[in-house]
């Protein structure tokens, strides 16, 4: 999204620098590879300059720069920015007209994906230094990175889904049976849950990659509550898929959610889970250049399952004149926090990016993150 929003903007932007300033006392910050059962129990422990914070991945500006990873602290309770550039000064993740919109932690590495021509980069998780990279990805549009054990990992693209050695990094052969789009995966169980555009969510057999079942539901991916369900969202429905069986329930819901395949692109999925609830952004439609931008919501709706009326309210509203952006929330287990994502111009103009911390119990705003520039954060990951 980021390439058509800019291009707009284009003919009155500067390069603009960062400038970071923090309100509010306490600290924390959201989850992206936790609900991945692999990559917690993979040792990621001792990350060391980075070991106490969370990164975020920003996308760049179009035709400017490239997109970079930013670290906050939690010890100093300020942010770093662009550090893959600080630790990696000969290296770039592409050429400026591409978009950095994924990163994950796997097995004590950082794995970032480049859209629109850019690589998948490999990094040491203690200090960010690169350690290898797949120049060229399928038809110069990959996604997103799925660990699957110390050798193995999925890479998802335009096209479908790739094996990947984790020694190199490799791409491998491409998976037979899903074609088009695909985005989010989710190794649960026995099973690689991947969230594709055309036959919404796909389960791989883990050991070889063969098709398990598709689901033909689902559009936005992927929560994973305490009991081992996986859920996703599917237009106006919640749905529950148990990992083992892969049985299927759903759970209506009263507002339209993200679709992240909805304009030209893909971006992660716009919910999120803290064990016990699952927390969904409501979609606000904004009509944009060449259609309708699923994006710029404002509503954080709380589903506890079996809890029907936990849905008859939203759980949050951002404060007025901000809007979710990105993958709009994760969940921090590390400080117990839901981190939302949002700009104060729903197409960016206004260069005011936030990062806001709630309790996921109470819905209190505990701590404001806000800096300027063109930058446009999407995704946060978590230690």
């Amino acid at each position: 999204m980021k390439s058509i929003k800019c291009l707009a903007l284009a003919a009155s932007l500067l390069t603009l620098f960062a400038a970071c300033k923090k309100e509010n006392a306490d600290s924390g910050l959201g989850l992206h590879p936790k609900e991945n059962a692999v990559t917690a129990q993979a040792g990621m422990n001792a990350f060391g300059k980075y070991e106490n914070g969370f990164l975020m991945v920003h996308e760049g500006q179009y035709g400017v720069n490239n997109g970079d990873l930013w670290y906050y602290s939690y010890d100093s309770n300020k942010v770093a920015k662009d550090i893959y550039k600080k630790e990696n000064p000969t290296k770039n993740l592409g050429p400026t007209t591409s978009t950095l919109q994924f990163a994950t932690i796997f097995n004590n590495k950082v794995y970032m994906v480049v859209k629109v021509g850019g690589p998948l980069v490999a990094t040491d998780a203690h200090t960010l230094v690169e350690t290898g990279r797949i120049a060229n990805l399928p038809q110069s549009e990959g996604y997103a990175f799925v660990g699957v054990d110390a050798s193995r990992g999925l890479l998802s693209a335009v096209d479908g889904v790739y094996r990947i050695s984790l020694s190199g990094p490799t791409l491998g052969t491409k998976v037979a049976g899903i074609n088009g789009p695909a985005g989010d995966m989710l190794l649960a169980g026995n099973y690689v849950f991947v969230m594709t555009k055309d036959e919404g969510v796909v389960a791989l057999n883990a050991s070889d990659y063969s098709i398990a079942k598709k689901f033909g539901i689902g559009d936005a991916g992927f929560a994973r509550t305490n009991d081992g369900t996986v859920w996703v969202t599917g237009k106006d429905s919640l749905v529950a898929i148990n990992p083992t069986s892969l049985a299927v329930s759903r759970v209506k819901l009263p507002f339209a959610t993200t679709n992240p395949w909805a304009y030209l692109s893909w971006r992660s999925g716009s919910l999120t889970s803290n064990g016990t609830a699952v927390f969904i952004a409501e979609r606000k439609s904004t009509a944009g250049i060449g259609g309708n931008i699923e994006y710029g919501g404002t509503k954080l709706y709380r589903y506890v399952p079996g809890n029907a009326a936990s849905l008859s309210a939203p759980f949050l509203t951002v404060p007025s004149g901000q809007y979710f952006y990105g993958s709009a929330v994760r969940y921090n287990a590390a400080r117990n926090e839901l981190l939302v994502i949002t700009l104060t111009d729903e197409f960016g103009a206004s260069n005011d990016n936030r990062w806001l911390m709630y309790d996921p119990g109470t819905a209190a705003l505990k701590e404001t993150v806000r800096y300027s520039g063109y930058y446009f954060p999407a995704l946060p990951v978590f230690y």
